[in-house]
């Protein structure tokens, strides 16, 4: 993740929308693909974007397309059936994108 690049982009969209035209904007289907050895990359991640996302008055909304499990596109952190968290890597995700769009960073 290029941080200078997360940081110049929520800055022209905060400017051009949120600041100037008075719109709210929402970050739509964004997201981490779940990959075993890279559970913190993904924290990170997410942890920086989330909160610059808060910072600019941005609004992101997390992609869950129910896959969860070894391969493939696994965005899934909730249960369908349960509303669950799937594990408690999906609730340490979940905690993480919470408290990002509640600090500033």
């Amino acid at each position: 993740m290029d941080k200078a690049i997360v940081d110049a982009d929520f800055k022209a969209i905060a400017d051009r929308f949120v600041t100037r035209e008075l719109m709210p904007v929402i970050i739509g289907e964004s997201g981490a693909v779940r990959h075993e050895g890279y559970e913190q990359t993904r924290l990170e991640y997410f942890s920086y974007v989330y909160g610059k996302a808060h910072d600019f008055g941005l609004v992101p909304l997390y992609w869950d397309n129910g896959a969860f499990g070894s391969d493939g596109e696994n965005f899934g952190l909730f249960n369908r059936v349960t509303g669950e968290p799937h594990s408690s890597e999906s609730e340490t995700v979940i905690g993480t994108m919470i408290r990002a769009c509640g600090e500033s960073n």
